[in-house]
């Protein structure tokens, strides 16, 4: 999250020496969702309601999930020196990483191999191994196999419970929802206040036929998910006129 203001030089600092640097956007495009706004625009003051920043420009990290803002990034001091900037980030952001699990985390081939993946085990405990494996394969052998569970195939289309409707005209009762998609595209689309969040997981799936056969996300802001939300209505959740981030999970 960063949250700037047009009357802090240092907002202009951030755009110019680290969100406009190629690594430090791949960073944030691989793990994160990136919501940037200027602090009077109408979603930062849903934030700044919710976490009252007291100072900007704001960075911080919120977990999509749960709403809690897990760390907020001091880069003040480092303004003068735009190789330092960029270090510092990625040093904090690096060490989030390591200790918050996130989805598709990035693999470092160089430091995971088979032997620091694999568990160590005692002189005594290789010794007994077979005679495990033996007892193993004993009870396997010995389970019916009416008792295994099928296989599912991979393939099979996810149903939210919404619908596709007809996109309706501006106007009263009617609201736009722009959708970032899996791949960086942006859809916007209007729908019905009164439609029910289930009806923009459907539409998602409609337009990325990826998401039909898998589980996904759609992350508001402040960052939340949608999910357990699907049989609400967009104004009793007040997802209106705003931007939706969809994620695999």
């Amino acid at each position: 999250v960063n949250i700037q203001q047009d009357s802090e030089f240092l907002s202009y600092v951030l755009n110019r020496d680290l969100w406009s640097n190629e690594i430090i956007k791949d960073t944030i495009r691989h793990s994160f969702v990136f919501f940037q706004h200027e602090s009077s625009d109408q979603e930062s003051q849903r934030y700044i309601t919710y976490y009252k920043p007291s100072l900007f420009p704001h960075v911080a990290i919120v977990d999509p999930f749960t709403g809690e803002r897990m760390t907020v990034l001091e880069l003040e001091r480092f303004r003068a020196d735009a190789s330092d900037l960029r270090s510092h980030f990625l040093e904090k952001v690096q060490l989030f990483l390591e200790g918050n699990k996130l989805h598709q985390m990035p693999v470092n081939k160089t430091q995971t191999t088979a032997s620091n993946l694999a568990p160590k085990v005692s002189g005594d405990q290789q010794v007994s191994a077979p005679k495990r494996q033996k007892q193993d394969e004993e009870e396997n052998a010995g389970r019916t196999v009416g008792s295994a569970k099928p296989t599912e195939p991979d393939n099979v289309v996810v149903n939210d419970g919404g619908v596709v409707e007809a996109e309706p005209e501006a106007g009263e009762n009617v609201t736009t929802v722009q959708f970032r998609l899996f791949d960086g595209r942006r859809l916007r689309r209007r729908f019905r206040s009164e439609q029910r969040i289930a009806d923009l997981f459907a539409y998602v799936r409609q337009e990325f036929p990826d998401a039909q056969s898998k589980n996904f996300d759609l992350i508001g802001y402040p960052p939340r998910s949608l999910v357990p939300l699907k049989n609400k209505t967009l104004s009793e959740e007040k997802v209106m006129n705003t931007t939706l981030s969809a994620k695999w999970i």
